[in-house]
């Protein structure tokens, strides 16, 4: 892996893991990777359903959500760190993060920046031609992959941490954490190392970055789903991948097909099970976002903490998510 770090090299980079990987979430890991000389396939293969807003709800965007895990995951990696300080730390430099992007583009939402339903074909088609939406996202991931490389670094001088990135530390965030939590829970079901996702799961908090968007619980869910039907594009020639994509995006446009059958009759694919599960979520809770659900947003990782022992709904959440992943996930 040949390490890149001018801004010019981390722009083109970006764009091109965009083209190749079909996916926005799975682009920007790629990206650090390349920014970090460190890989995690188990992060790249549970990121998976990240893509469209959360496997095509159009909730928060995949670069987001994407730079998120990566923020966590790379800064984890660090020597040296306190599990304290690092969790405030993955959260300042992810709602950094995630507030640069809303000032540059306006919004985190992917059907906001886009204006392309993914769980339609017309939507999907609207977003590959006449091409207008696929080159803004070409264009803005560029731009995303610049800021979250610089939030990880100036985080790392901050600390005074040397620039080494390591395996990554054991465990996550205080719990219960909304992503952590049920992660963690499935990733002992399915007998799968966590890898660094403990730790990349801290940013998701809140709604990703404490934005009230897309529920952490349903996202820690998805990544278990992911880590169980996912796939790395690191690993897999382009014809695989784009099969993958052809797969993952007609199961997608079938989502309101499959919604109203057993779980038997899904394909054992990413993007099928995990909407799946995200309109299930969406059901059950009368929305996708934390804010809506919670009745509130968080103005801290303190504030989040101090809330989620004593919320019974999110304590509901934690557990349906676990035990309608755990079913998607078969035996």
């Amino acid at each position: 892996m040949n390490k890149i770090s001018k801004p010019s090299q981390i722009r083109r980079k970006a764009r091109q893991n965009l083209v190749y990987a079909s996916n926005c979430a799975q682009a920007t890991l790629m990206t650090l990777a390349s920014t970090s000389e460190r890989s995690d396939p188990v992060l790249m293969r549970a990121a998976t359903n990240f893509e469209g807003g959360c496997v095509g709800c159009g909730s928060t965007c995949g670069v987001v959500s994407g730079g998120v895990l990566g923020v966590g995951a790379l800064l984890s990696s660090l020597p040296g760190q306190d599990p304290q300080q690092l969790e405030q730390d993955i959260y300042e430099a992810s709602i950094t993060y995630r507030k640069w992007f809303e000032g540059r583009f306006g919004t985190s939402l992917c059907y906001e920046r886009v204006g392309a339903d993914f769980g339609t074909l017309g939507g999907l088609l609207s977003y590959l031609f006449p091409g207008d939406k696929l080159v803004r996202c070409l264009q803005h991931i560029g731009d995303a992959l610049v800021c979250v490389n610089d939030e990880v670094r100036r985080t790392a001088e901050k600390r005074g941490l040397a620039l080494r990135f390591d395996k990554g530390m054991p465990g996550g965030p205080t719990e219960p954490h909304c992503a952590y939590t049920v992660f963690k829970a499935l990733a002992a079901r399915s007998g799968r190392q966590e890898n660094s996702v403990g730790w990349a799961c801290t940013g998701l908090g809140g709604g990703v970055a404490l934005s009230g968007a897309v529920c952490g619980g349903l996202l820690g869910a998805i990544l278990g789903l992911g880590l169980e039907y996912g796939i790395d594009p690191d690993s897999m020639g382009f014809g695989s991948i784009v099969k993958a994509f052809v797969v993952g995006h007609r199961n997608l446009v079938k989502h309101e097909t499959f919604a109203g059958g057993p779980v038997e009759d899904l394909p054992k694919e990413a993007f099928a099970r995990s909407r799946y599960l995200a309109d299930r979520f969406e059901k059950a809770f009368g929305s996708l976002n934390c804010k809506e659900i919670s009745g509130r947003e968080f103005a801290s990782p303190d504030e989040l903490n101090a809330f989620l022992p004593e919320s019974k709904v999110c304590g509901e959440i934690f557990t349906w998510c676990e035990q309608e992943a755990a079913n998607l996930m078969g035996p």
